[in-house]
């Protein structure tokens, strides 16, 4: 969600040289069941492994979980190689470091990352990146109304998932309190 909501937009504002512009198309068109399994299940598992699993698990226990996540997102963003995906894969990167801190379950943060690679995925498949590419954000959109609408409406839903995680973690605090009385 936030791959698809954000990093398009920041295509469109931050220029990207011609050969990285190459290396995206041809990304854009891989398809078949290899490139599925490879960017929707294989990343996410070994990402997650990676990332939340080994790095951050050692990370909590030497430094606060702040500082933690901090690191391991600023890692997270940094393997993927380029401005316009380091916005998003740091951002992605601190919300599930944030939810494997208060859950410790390195599956559903495994699951969050494949719910998002899938959305990317399916996202590369039907829009026509060359135009993403060439054009302004706005002009992709249809618009600056349409352009603001897609902004806004990938933002809401990203603050209510967020929102209702947070309500989440703290009933469970409050059960295991009660149940520990």
């Amino acid at each position: 969600m936030l791959t698809v909501g954000y990093s398009i937009p920041l295509t469109s504002l931050v220029p990207m040289p011609d050969f990285f512009k190459l290396i995206v198309l041809e990304l854009g068109e891989m398809k078949g069941f290899f490139s599925f399994a490879s960017f929707v299940i294989a990343a996410p598992i070994f990402e997650e492994l990676i990332f939340r699993g080994v790095m951050l698990d050692g990370l909590l226990k030497r430094y606060s979980p702040n500082k933690s996540i901090f690191i391991s997102s600023l890692i997270f963003g940094i393997v993927h190689l380029n401005p316009w995906q380091f916005i998003t894969a740091f951002g992605i990167g601190l919300f599930m470091g944030w939810v494997y801190y208060k859950t410790r379950n390195l599956s559903l943060c495994i699951i969050m990352h494949f719910t998002n690679n899938l959305l990317a995925f399916l996202s590369m498949q039907f829009t026509n990146m060359e135009e993403v590419l060439e054009n302004t954000f706005v002009e992709s959109s249809g618009g600056l109304y349409n352009a603001i609408m897609i902004i806004t409406g990938f933002s809401i839903i990203f603050l209510l998932c967020l929102w209702l995680l947070i309500r989440k973690f703290k009933q469970d605090t409050i059960n295991k309190t009660s149940i520990s009385q």
